[in-house]
């Protein structure tokens, strides 16, 4: 549900903004991906 999503994408954001930039590019895709659906 969209908790589920809101929580998803909090941890996305942090993984983002936690590991390197290969993470980040990742992470940018997957947010893509999943938040804005």
């Amino acid at each position: 549900g969209p908790c589920a999503t809101l929580v998803y994408c909090s941890f996305v954001i942090i993984v983002q903004s936690t590991i390197s930039d290969q993470g980040a590019i990742f992470g940018e895709y997957v947010s893509e991906f999943s938040c804005s659906n």
